[in-house]
């Protein structure tokens, strides 16, 4: 029916055809993923610690709310750690705070033209700097002098 059988040609390479070579190719192509940052932090070590060692390490880390690895890298290099804070620093850091938004919220009243106190009232500026260096020393923080 066909005339005999019909001629295959061998396909063509690509690159012959004009496509970029490989390497070409990779250098046009921009996409992908991109570089990563070079301040995380990428390298390992291994330690190897006895039960009571990783123990101390762990309860150390806990009082300061760090993890071991943080823990560890501070010490290391001498960077400060964060203040213990006793529960009842804690406890008193936040009786303080719902006393200072209890103070917020009436020097809000008085601006508003809201509230008309009974007698005579006390600087609620001067109470809320004070209340804050309260706070402050209680968690550690030396007072700001403005």
């Amino acid at each position: 029916m066909f005339g005999g059988p019909a001629k295959l040609q061998a396909p063509r390479r690509l690159w012959k055809q004009g496509t970029p070579r490989r390497a070409e190719a990779r250098a046009m192509n921009k996409g992908g993923r991109p570089p990563g940052d070079p301040a995380f932090r990428r390298h390992q070590r291994k330690v190897y610690l006895t039960v009571g060692e990783l123990e101390q390490l762990q309860d150390a880390a806990a009082q300061v709310g760090l993890s071991v690895s943080d823990y560890i890298r501070r010490r290391a290099l001498g960077h400060p750690l964060p203040p213990i804070v006793p529960l009842i620093n804690r406890t008193a850091f936040a009786e303080l705070a719902r006393i200072g938004a209890n103070l917020n919220q009436l020097a809000h009243h008085l601006n508003g033209g809201n509230f008309s106190p009974p007698g005579p009232m006390p600087d609620l500026v001067g109470l809320s700097g004070l209340l804050l260096a309260v706070r402050r020393g209680l968690i550690g923080r030396v007072p700001h002098d403005p």
